[in-house]
């Protein structure tokens, strides 16, 4: 059976790390939807650590809009 969780929190609070940790712990196959948007340098930054901080091994689906 299938499961979504959704973790929520302000910028910066480590949902995404958590989440991550989260994750790895469930399954192997993990599915990642990436909803930041690059509108500048800093956030650039955080996605590219982000997706290096990542498995291969995940899929990762990036929408930054329209995710419902």
């Amino acid at each position: 059976m299938s499961k979504i969780v959704l973790f929520t929190g302000g910028a910066r609070s480590g949902k995404s790390r958590c989440a991550e940790h989260y994750a790895a712990r469930l399954s192997e196959q993990i599915v990642y939807i990436a909803t930041a948007t690059a509108g500048d340098d800093e956030m650039r930054e955080r996605i590219a650590h982000h997706r290096a901080r990542r498995p291969a091994t995940w899929q990762t689906i990036e929408a930054p809009v329209g995710v419902a």
